[in-house]
């Protein structure tokens, strides 16, 4: 069974998805508008949730292949550094 482990790299602004047994690059994409996400990503129903400090959630597919399905845009000027949370295997 493959595994994967995935994390946003701020520097490179790039979504990132290694193979855990081999630890060989999977895919490495251009997220442009991301921000730094200080907080940990969250799996939850095959997606990563990361919380960004440009007040965003990005949302991104947790598979081998990328695929960006949503980015939630918070109302105003609010910041956060925190996870987002799960409940009943679902994101928040």
């Amino acid at each position: 069974m493959t595994r994967h482990l995935y994390w946003l790299n701020e520097q490179r602004g790039a979504a990132i998805c290694i193979d855990a047994n081999t630890g060989k690059e999977v895919y490495s994409q251009r997220v442009p508008g991301i921000g730094r996400a200080y907080a940990s990503g969250v799996y939850a129903d095959v997606k990563i949730y990361y919380v960004t400090d440009n007040a965003a959630t990005l949302v991104i597919a947790a598979k081998a292949k990328y695929e960006r399905i949503a980015t939630n845009k918070l109302a105003g000027t609010s910041r956060t550094n925190a996870s987002p949370v799960i409940d009943n295997g679902r994101g928040c």
